[in-house]
């Protein structure tokens, strides 16, 4: 399997080059990359093949080849794996750091925001509930949940929502090409 490093996952490490940090990073690295390992073990289970993990400022992703090709509940399973394979270590760890951070991982994983698993289950949800208009009422209701995140850090005066918000903001710009073919040609 091939592995990419963009040039912002370099910028992270030079923030945690002390030591106690450093540790921390490792912990979450290793969490994320069995995210997407699960993912990837799952999708060869269908006879689908990796393209490459990108490991990046904003995550981890596998490159599926022809994950589209694959049905709905096959679909669910390759995207439910992932946060899956994090619960299952929240659950058997003892280490308390390790605990809470696949707990994080799982959990942030999970809110229906594109291009999060969470998103990508509800997408393929919403189509089988709404057909035609399930694009539309994904694309507010991501909208809103983001919004609602940034509203919760304020409110709560919590930097790390408000964090999280903007982050879950700028990764769903990014991604809002790979949203639109995701919604309107899947």
């Amino acid at each position: 399997m091939k592995f990419e490093f963009e040039k912002s996952f370099f910028l992270v490490l030079l923030f945690l080059l002390d030591v106690k940090r450093l540790k921390k990073f490792i912990i979450i690295f290793f969490c994320l990359l069995t995210h997407e390992i699960a993912h990837v073990l799952m999708a060869k289970l269908f006879g689908l093949q990796t393209k490459k993990i990108i490991c990046g400022l904003f995550g981890f992703r596998a490159k599926i080849i022809d994950f589209n090709l694959l049905n709905n509940k096959k679909k669910f399973l390759v995207l439910i794996a992932g946060p899956s394979v994090n619960f299952c270590f929240w659950l058997l760890c003892n280490d308390l750091v390790l605990k809470e951070i696949n707990f994080f991982i799982g959990s942030i994983n999970l809110l229906p925001i594109y291009p999060l698993d969470g998103g990508r289950i509800l997408i393929l949800i919403l189509k089988k509930l709404f057909f035609n208009r399930a694009n539309k009422l994904f694309m507010r209701l991501n909208k809103i949940i983001i919004f609602l995140i940034c509203v919760a850090g304020i409110i709560f005066q919590n930097l790390c929502l408000l964090f999280l918000g903007f982050y879950l903001f700028l990764i769903n710009k990014i991604s809002s090409d790979d949203l639109i073919f995701e919604l309107y040609f899947n």
